[in-house]
C-alpha cells in the first residue's frame, strides 16, 4: 500500500492520489505524533501539521477532476457549525482509516454538526466520493445532501456510519440518505442526503442506526442506485420505514443488506407513495438479503410496489426467525 505521506502508518492506509491532498483537523489544537499543532482555515493543510480546520476551507485548495482528496485526521469529533459544501467534481473526502473496533465497528473519524444548518454535508458535483466517517446530526435541521439543479453522476458513498439517534429533534422528516430532494421545514431534522437527479450513485458498507421515529434511511428518488453491504438497525423504540422509493429508479440494485431491529420496523422497504409519478420500466432488485426479526413485532417487509408500476425484483432473500419465529423464504416478485 502506498502512503499519500510519511504518517501513512499512523495514520491508516490512505492510498496515494494523484492530486493535492489537504489535512483537516478536528480542533484548533490538536496533537500529531506527541506534538502538538494549531489548526486554521489559514495554513495550507498540505501536511498534518499544518492543516485546515474545516472542509470547506479545504475545498478552496481543490481544483475539478484533478483527484485531489480531503482528509480528516482522528483525534476528536469534527464539529462543524455549517453546512460543509462538496461543489467541486472529482473531490474524495476520507477520515483517516485504521481501527475501527469502537462502538458498533464505527470508523475512528466522526464529523458532525451542532447548529441550524440545513446539512452536515452538501454534495452539488460529480465524481465524489466520501467514506470512512462516522456521521452525526446534532443540529435542529441537519442532513448529508445530494443537491443541485444538475444530473449528478459517479457518486461514491462508502464505509460509512450514519449515527441518527443524536438528531436533537428525531422526525419522520430525519433521513439518512435522501435522494428525493425533499427539504425539512422549521424544527425538522435530516441525517442524509437529498438530490435532485442522480445518473448513479454507488453505496458500500454503510450503517444506519436509529433509535426510532425517524424518517428513511434511504429514500430513492430520480436516481439508479447501487448498494451493497448496507445495514438498517433499530435500536429502540419504532421505526415506520428504513428504506423507501418515492419516484423514478432506474435498473438499481441492493444487494447482501441486512435489516435489524431491537425495538420495531412496521415496514422494511416500501414503495412509491400515490402522489409521486414513476416509470412504467423503473426496477429494484434486491438479492441476498437478510430481514432479521430480534422482537416479537417485525415489519411487513415489502410493500406499495405493485400498486405504483413499479418492477420489485427479489432473489435470495430470508426473514429471519425471532422470538420462536420460523426463518421465511421470499421469493415473490412484484
Amino acid at each position: 500500500m502506498a502512503f499519500i505521506t510519511k504518517w501513512g502508518s499512523m495514520w491508516g492506509s490512505i492510498p496515494a492520489r494523484q492530486g493535492r491532498v489537504i489535512f483537516v483537523a478536528p480542533a484548533a489544537s490538536y496533537a500529531v505524533d506527541g506534538r502538538t499543532y494549531s489548526a486554521s482555515d489559514d495554513n495550507q493543510g498540505f501536511a498534518p501539521e499544518n492543516a485546515k480546520r474545516t472542509i470547506n476551507s479545504a475545498m478552496d485548495q481543490c481544483a475539478a477532476n484533478r483527484g485531489d482528496t480531503i482528509v480528516l485526521l482522528d483525534g476528536g469529533t469534527h464539529t462543524v457549525t455549517a453546512t460543509q459544501t462538496l461543489d467541486i467534481a472529482g473531490v474524495t473526502v476520507l477520515g483517516v482509516h485504521g481501527y475501527y473496533g469502537q462502538d458498533n465497528g464505527q470508523p475512528p473519524v466522526a464529523l458532525s454538526i451542532d447548529g441550524t444548518a440545513d446539512e452536515l454535508l452538501d454534495i452539488r458535483a460529480s465524481n465524489v466520493e466520501v467514506g470512512h466517517l462516522r456521521l452525526v446530526g446534532e443540529g435542529a435541521t441537519s442532513t448529508v445532501s445530494f443537491q443541485t439543479a444538475n444530473s449528478l453522476d459517479n457518486l461514491r458513498l462508502h464505509d460509512l456510519f450514519i449515527d441518527m439517534r443524536y438528531n436533537d429533534a428525531i422526525t419522520r422528516d430525519s433521513r439518512g440518505i435522501d435522494f428525493a430532494n425533499r427539504r425539512g421545514g422549521t424544527g425538522t431534522t435530516r441525517m442524509g442526503t437529498s438530490i435532485s437527479g442522480v445518473a448513479t450513485a454507488y453505496l458500500e458498507n454503510i450503517t444506519f442506526w436509529s433509535n426510532g421515529a425517524n424518517g428513511e434511511a434511504l429514500l430513492m428518488a430520480t436516481c439508479t442506485i447501487r448498494a451493497k453491504n448496507l445495514v438498517f438497525h433499530n435500536d429502540a423504540g419504532t421505526w415506520a420505514t428504513p428504506v423507501a422509493v418515492a419516484t423514478s429508479v432506474d435498473n438499481s440494485f441492493m444487494d447482501a443488506c441486512v435489516w435489524t431491529s431491537s425495538g420495531t420496523m412496521t415496514l422494511c422497504v416500501a414503495g412509491p407513495q400515490a402522489n409521486y409519478a414513476v416509470d412504467a420500466a423503473d426496477s429494484l432488485y434486491i438479492t441476498n438479503s437478510r430481514f432479521t426479526r430480534n422482537t416479537a413485532t417485525f415489519a411487513t417487509v415489502f410493500d406499495g410496489f405493485g400498486t405504483q408500476a413499479i418492477s420489485l425484483g427479489i432473489a435470495d432473500c430470508r426473514v429471519m426467525g425471532g422470538h420462536g419465529q420460523a426463518n421465511v423464504q421470499v421469493t415473490t416478485t412484484t
